[in-house]
């Protein structure tokens, strides 16, 4: 549409000058928000949901190190091998989804060498399949897992110097925990939690929670970014019989691992490039210059001949008219439909050649008199 060749001629040069001045003007603008989408994408902006949504467990790692659970370097091996095969004889390894409810699922647990953290008692929390995918309900209180591990920290062969009842050997008691995450193989967190060394004049232990998250990154033009974390860890005492039973002390780690409230965390990068927005904006500017453009330049094009004026005051009177019931006796002049001048009709005496009877009440014998008014 070349809108210079709709005025009139003498305007014709300043409307070319004008309308060249806009088209370039909105080639300047769409040029412009191109190249500003094409940097923003160096680093966009993030948009974050949380949302309340059951997500797989990762499976829970515990890796005995020296002097974060184990005595020596040397002795890793047999104090994970003293876990999984249950021992001590005061517990069981073992962990526990929906503990007591009607869920209840029991974890799988086994001993491995890993490539980077040494050896490691798995616990195969991914197996759990329940609930995954809904909204987390409130009344689901027992929507957690329950985990125990009980080990000898100086080995299968020797005493402990680090769990003892008194003179042991400086050391941490902790231990580190990781969330693994089997379909990526990586893992996410490395959790610090406190261990218990049981003996027979032991009469508490140490009880965490650990409430976890899962961050989904989602890049521009990249494979979906997937992480577990440990958003809280908390740790209390429980107390417990003195067992004087026990003859070689032993280690003793309890967890209780949940997903906390709107853990699963969601975080993508907007694509500035919005293709659609860019155009929208361009058609408003567009919109905008056609309907200014009569403002500044008067329309060559005449007004079709058929149509003709509307005269204002006309059309109001006209449409009154009908209104004027009681004004004359005519049905023609109170309807109004030919449109003709309303006449005023004179009185009867005021018409020639009209005459009138009228009734006279006597004589008795009723005579009919043509009478014409004065």
């Amino acid at each position: 549409m070349w809108k210079p060749d709709e005025v009139v001629p003498q305007h014709k040069r300043r409307a070319v000058a004008l309308w060249a001045i806009l088209i370039g003007g909105i080639i300047f603008y769409s040029s412009y928000l191109l190249h500003k989408a094409v940097r923003k994408r160096d680093a966009p902006e993030s948009s974050i949901e949380l949302s309340n949504t059951v997500f797989e467990y990762p499976d829970i790692w515990v890796c005995l190190y020296a002097d974060y659970g184990c005595d020596e370097l040397e002795l890793e091996e047999e104090c994970m091998t003293s876990a999984t095969a249950n021992m001590t004889g005061w517990g069981n390894s073992s962990a526990v989804y929906y503990p007591g409810g009607e869920y209840e699922q029991e974890i799988h647990v086994e001993g491995r060498e890993t490539p980077d953290h040494g050896w490691c008692v798995e616990f195969q929390t991914s197996k759990i399949t329940r609930f995954l995918g809904e909204e987390r309900d409130a009344s689901r209180f027992l929507d957690h897992l329950l985990l125990d591990m009980y080990w000898y920290p100086g080995g299968l062969e020797t005493d402990s110097t680090t769990c003892v009842i008194e003179g042991w050997k400086t050391h941490n008691q902790w231990m580190y925990v990781f969330l693994n995450d089997p379909a990526l193989g990586q893992v996410s967190t490395r959790v610090p939690v406190p261990y218990s060394c049981i003996t027979n004049v032991s009469s508490s232990h140490s009880f965490t929670y650990v409430g976890i998250g899962l961050t989904t990154e989602i890049k521009l033009g990249q494979e979906p970014i997937v992480s577990n974390k440990a958003l809280s860890v908390s740790t209390a005492t429980v107390k417990h019989e003195v067992n004087p039973a026990i003859v070689k002390p032993y280690a003793q780690l309890s967890l209780q691992v949940q997903q906390a409230p709107n853990s699963h965390e969601c975080i993508t990068e907007v694509d500035p490039l919005d293709l659609a927005e860019m155009f929208g904006n361009v058609g408003g500017f567009w919109d905008l210059l056609m309907i200014i453009w009569p403002i500044f330049f008067v329309a060559a094009s005449r007004q079709d001949p058929h149509l003709k004026p509307r005269n204002f005051k006309e059309s109001v009177t006209k449409g009154l008219s009908g209104l004027r019931i009681g004004d004359s006796k005519h049905p023609a002049a109170r309807d109004g439909f030919n449109g003709s001048p309303s006449v005023e009709e004179r009185p009867n005496w005021e018409q020639e050649g009209k005459k009138e009877v009228v009734e006279l009440p006597y004589p008795a014998e009723k005579q009919k008199i043509p009478f014409r008014p004065v």
